[in-house]
């Protein structure tokens, strides 16, 4: 079966953003390159000279960038590094921080023990900072605005899992399935 191209939500002569789905790699993954990734997709469908500016992890949805040409990379990656633009994200998280609002700033590195995950950094590491604000919480759950200072691997899911709120459903980082019977019980 021939995976379908996420819709597009924006374009311009610069550049075009795709609705990515949860389950759709962002660029070929370096343990199995033949796993089918977006990038892939786009350039065998779309245009070859088309590339993200960013990524989300495989288990995220969201609107993902793409630069049209090399030039557009360059110039939209300058914009990141300088910070000229932010990343805002939704999750839904068992229980919450205490605060309504606040940073989280734990360093990141791999995990040696579980390759492709990440874990707070015992020593050095890569320095990273997500900023959140609980929108809401009810029953055991909560919704989480956050935006990303830095962007690593897998940031979001190992700041709120240190801080005692994992993302539903996470299998890496601990998050149970959100089941509708937990809900309903009052």
């Amino acid at each position: 079966m021939r995976t379908p191209l996420p819709a597009i939500v924006y374009e311009d002569d610069e550049v075009v953003a795709f609705d990515k789905p949860s389950g759709l790699l962002t660029a070929p993954d370096r343990w199995d390159p033949q796993r089918v990734n977006l990038m892939a997709l786009v350039h065998e469908r779309l245009a070859p000279d088309w590339f993200n500016v960013h990524r989300l992890d495989r288990d995220a949805s969201g609107v993902l960038l793409c630069a049209k040409g090399r030039e557009r990379v360059r110039e939209i990656s300058r914009l990141f590094a300088l910070g000229a633009t932010e990343k805002h994200y939704l999750a839904l998280t068992h229980d919450a921080p205490a605060d309504a609002q606040g940073e989280i700033r734990l360093a990141l590195e791999a995990d040696p023990g579980r390759p492709g995950r990440m874990r707070v950094a015992r020593r050095g590491g890569l320095p990273c900072e997500t900023h959140y604000e609980v929108e809401q919480r009810w029953r055991g759950y909560a919704r989480l605005r956050l935006r990303l200072v830095t962007g690593r691997t897998h940031q979001i899911r190992v700041h709120l899992a240190a801080a005692g709120c994992p993302v539903v459903a996470d299998p890496f980082y601990g998050g149970a399935p959100l089941l509708l019977s937990r809900l309903k019980r009052g």
